[in-house]
């Protein structure tokens, strides 16, 4: 997979506007958390199994999601931006004015709508 990986390099995306980039600490965090700890091996699987789907996803979203922003330590802005195809997400980072970057990828689980009965009433 991380030949696959190395073999992406840059994919545009309609939606962003821009080209998102594939660097190597977008596919370290594939594989350890953001404490730099190793991911557990299931987590990895599910992030690695789905990385085929992620050019996808990018080029062909027509949605941003969800979008978060936080400061980093260094008085930076960085921009989280969540991109939905299918039932595959993407997440891709900006920060401060340079480059869009792939940061990560997961399954969407479905979500199940609760049946709200109500016993006795007729």
């Amino acid at each position: 997979m991380e030949n696959y990986y190395k073999g992406l390099i840059l994919v545009y995306c309609p939606i962003l506007g821009d080209t998102v980039h594939f660097t190597n600490s977008g596919y370290d965090h594939l594989i350890f958390k953001p404490n730099g700890r190793r991911r557990d091996v299931n987590e990895q699987y599910l992030k690695l199994i789905n990385l085929p789907r992620v050019k996808e996803v990018i080029e062909k979203c027509l949605l941003i999601t969800e979008t978060r922003m936080i400061t980093d330590n260094k008085n930076k802005t960085i921009h989280f931006f969540a991109l939905e195809f299918k039932n595959t997400r993407v997440i891709i980072l900006k920060r401060g004015t340079g480059i869009y970057r792939f940061e990560s990828v997961m399954l969407i689980k479905p979500r199940h709508k609760s049946k709200n009965t109500r016993k006795g009433v007729i």
